[in-house]
């Protein structure tokens, strides 16, 4: 109602969606279903069962963000633990709401997976874990959306975050007001914003598993999974034979070592693909 009344017919524009979705003008879209995929994958992969989202009704984001993670992890048998705030101020979440969300957190299953719909709300989970005196990533990990790099440097630990599609949409805003301006007919009204990969920081920064030859083991194959990577490289940084190691990696992830290694790798190489402007033989 608002858009419709302050923008005249015709005038070029390109409308970026808060609180609801406009259909009737050129807008950028969000392809929500790929960031809870995404999320929720991460965090199966990191050997979580506990699952928690924090967001905000009123935006058409948080929603759709919160409705696709819900349904990945509803696949794999889990449910979500969900905290979502009518308003979406932070002076009024941290005045009037504050002890809402510490109460929640304390009252949540440990270790906890938890999933804030963007950076800002992530960071001000990070801060309410550390007024609980709750570790992270050890009892609480923290993922964020859209990747703000200041704000999730500024984090303590670090925060990891799903990183989107953002350069490629302001180039195609950009065109889209373009062609508008001249009186070209557009070929389409909508940019589809979209998550492209997971970047991990601090504050993901574990594998739960009660096995600490595993988790040793996991965490050597993605430190190096950028370098030429065998079974045998694996073997030497844990304390177990060949043949136990590959027990209690299929007990633990259900997968092989030679396997994880693989899905480490090809993991790097689609981050690459994406964040660099190397070719596909490089």
């Amino acid at each position: 109602k608002t858009a419709r009344s302050i923008i005249p017919k015709g005038f070029p524009t390109v409308l970026i969606p808060g609180c609801e979705l406009i259909r009737d003008y050129p807008s950028l879209t969000c392809l929500e279903e790929h960031a809870g995929a995404m999320a929720a994958e991460y965090f199966l992969d990191l050997g979580f069962s506990h699952f928690a989202f924090c967001g905000y009704k009123r935006s058409v984001w948080s929603q759709m963000r919160l409705a696709s993670f819900q349904q990945r992890l509803h696949e794999a048998g889990y449910p979500v633990h969900v905290h979502c705030k009518s308003k979406s101020g932070i002076k009024s979440f941290w005045e009037q709401e504050l002890d809402e969300i510490l109460s929640w957190l304390k009252g949540l299953p440990k270790p906890l997976a938890l999933w804030a719909f963007n950076d800002d709300f992530a960071s001000i989970v990070v801060e309410a874990c550390r007024m609980l005196d709750l570790t992270e990533p050890d009892e609480v990990a923290v993922l964020g959306a859209d990747n703000d790099e200041m704000v999730c440097d500024l984090c303590n630990p670090p925060l990891s975050s799903i990183a989107l599609n953002q350069e490629q949409v302001g180039y195609q805003m950009a065109e889209l007001l373009n062609r508008q301006m001249r009186g070209q007919p557009l070929k389409h009204k909508s940019i589809d914003l979209r998550a492209t990969h997971v970047v991990g920081r601090q504050s993901t920064n574990i594998q739960v598993t009660q096995d600490s030859e595993v988790a040793r083991a996991l965490r050597f194959i993605r430190e190096h999974s950028n370098k030429p990577l065998q079974v045998d490289d694996v073997l030497r940084v844990v304390a177990v034979s060949r043949r136990s190691l590959y027990d209690r990696f299929r007990q633990v992830l259900g997968r092989s070592i030679h396997a994880e290694i693989r899905r480490s790798r090809i993991e790097l190489i689609a981050r690459a693909l994406v964040t660099t402007n190397e070719s596909i033989t490089q």
